[in-house]
């Protein structure tokens, strides 16, 4: 009984560190774009909260693909809309 009472008290705190993880980099993302694109074009009404929902609908889902290797198309669309962004086009 002891061995799993230790057990399951390391995955609540792997499970803990993991989810305020996730939601530091959320925060984290959906500033960094609220201060790039905010203001401009559709994006003038949009606060951090929405950007924030924009930023998880976009990363959490590549947490369920089976096949990793998807993650390098993602890796690429960032590459060429950071170029986009950077040149103005």
């Amino acid at each position: 009984m002891d061995r799993w009472n230790q057990q399951c008290c390391l995955s609540s705190k792997r499970l803990a560190t993991a989810v305020c993880t996730a939601g530091l980099y959320l925060i984290m993302e959906g500033e960094n774009l609220f201060h790039q694109p905010g203001g401009k074009g559709i994006f003038k009404a949009w606060g951090k909260p929405e950007f924030m929902m924009l930023a998880a609908a976009v990363f959490l889902p590549t947490c369920l693909l089976r096949n990793l290797s998807w993650l390098a198309y993602f890796s690429a669309i960032g590459v060429l809309s950071s170029w986009l962004l950077l040149t103005g086009s």
